[in-house]
This record gives structure tokens, sequence and C-alpha cells, in this order.
């Protein structure tokens, strides 16, 4: 019974931290425009202006493909792999010491993710 009392009070404070600790963004504001997944790395220098740190590097990833893959799942059919290289990059972005830091990462020119950092300097 303690346990159901307590509950409605430490749900609350838990779901706050949690959502406090940063993380995954979706979209970003930079000059009163916003920035989204899906944005090139040109919409995203437009809007932000140049990052303060860049990183670039190349892996590969092994990707299967189908000779029909509607019916493959289904009816069989032949598969083969293919080793893709694919183009990261990740930018920084410091809005000063009281905002966060945003870092962006692009996927051959895509943006296809916004994490949040600590506060800015």
């Amino acid at each position: 019974m303690n346990a159901r009392r307590t509950l409605p009070f430490v749900l609350p404070i838990v779901i706050v931290l949690v959502l406090a600790a940063g993380g995954t963004s979706f979209a970003l504001r930079c000059k009163g425009r916003l920035v989204s997944e899906g944005d090139t790395k040109f919409d995203v220098i437009v809007k932000c202006g140049e990052p303060v740190w860049v990183e670039k590097r190349t892996v590969t990833r092994i990707e299967k493909l189908h000779d029909r893959p509607y019916f493959h799942k289904y009816y069989g059919g032949r598969s083969s792999t293919v080793v893709v290289p694919v183009e990261i990059e990740e930018w920084m972005y410091n809005f000063g010491p009281r905002r966060f830091i945003q870092i962006l990462r692009f996927e051959n020119g895509r943006l296809v993710e916004i994490e949040t950092g600590g506060y800015g300097y």
C-alpha cells in the first residue's frame, strides 16, 4: 500500500528529471528560424551560420538488396548485400553560457540527429 501512496509524488519528479537530462531533439531554433531533421547542410548554414566545430568521417554500412522486395518476405527470392560508404559530419553550435550546446549529425549531407549537450561557454 505504501508504494501506491508514493507513486503520484515520485512519478512527476522522475518525468521532470528525464526531460531535463537532455538528449536527442527533433528541431533547433537558430536566429528565429527552425532547423529540423532532413534539412541539408546548406539550409543549416543559412539558418544558423558556421558551426564552431566540425568533425568529418566516413563509415561503411552493409545494406541488403532484394530482387523482389515486396514478394521476398512471402515467396522467397534472392538477396544480396552491398557495402555503402556513408559520409558523417558532426557540427557543434555554441550559443553562449545561457543556452545549451547543440550537436548536429549529418549523413550524406542531410541532418539526421540533433543532440543537446551541456551549457555553452
